[in-house]
């Protein structure tokens, strides 16, 4: 029989090849996410593809859910956060202890969700010896990372992507997802993570 070739998709949203045979390593498999699709782009639009997507992403996490973003204000995403706890997910939020205090911000609505766990950087100008949100050269420091790991590697979502309404609607932005049993990539960012989640205990 003739395979059949699987047409990629253009727009919002690529994907790697299949999966290889059971016998071999492993597979990853990428997928990248653009947000918006154009500069009218809605939810209803090529935007709410890429979002669903991502937040499909996130929903596979099984046993943690470990989340390092600059900014939380977009409410679908939250809802993601506080659905997986429910599921019985440990979530992990890091987070800038500036952005965290802007109005709109979700971190406040997240604090004392049960299995939802929230920390961020305030302790930055006290651990880098400088002063306040600086370090030892007295430049103003952030908590600017973004990206998500589930179960100790399997999943990562990382690009340019804030959290933030205005990133799904109007910035163009970028989520790089990687499924795989492990990744290195996966991993290193796990462990990264569990470095900085212990840095700002």
């Amino acid at each position: 029989r003739r395979a059949r070739a699987a047409a990629g998709t253009m727009g919002a949203c690529f994907s790697s090849p299949p999966a290889r045979a059971a016998a071999e390593a492993p597979a990853i498999s990428t997928e990248a996410l653009f947000f918006p699709k154009d500069k009218s782009a809605r939810r209803r639009s090529g935007g709410a593809d890429a979002e669903s997507r991502l937040h499909a992403a996130l929903g596979e996490a099984r046993r943690t859910l470990d989340v390092c973003v600059f900014a939380l204000s977009d409410g679908r995403l939250a809802g993601v956060l506080k659905a997986a706890a429910r599921r019985g997910v440990r979530v992990r939020v890091l987070t800038d202890d500036e952005k965290r205090l802007d109005r709109g911000s979700k971190a406040k609505e997240l604090e004392g969700v049960p299995g939802i766990e929230l920390r961020d950087d305030r302790n930055s100008s006290k651990l880098m010896g400088g002063g306040k949100h600086a370090d030892s050269a007295g430049r103003t420091s952030h908590m600017h990372h973004k990206f998500a790991v589930a179960d100790g590697g399997r999943v990562l979502c990382t690009g340019s992507f804030n959290w933030t309404t205005s990133a799904v609607l109007s910035n163009y932005e970028d989520v790089l997802v990687l499924r795989g049993a492990q990744s290195s990539a996966g991993e290193a960012y796990q462990k990264r993570f569990d470095e900085l989640w212990a840095h700002f205990a």
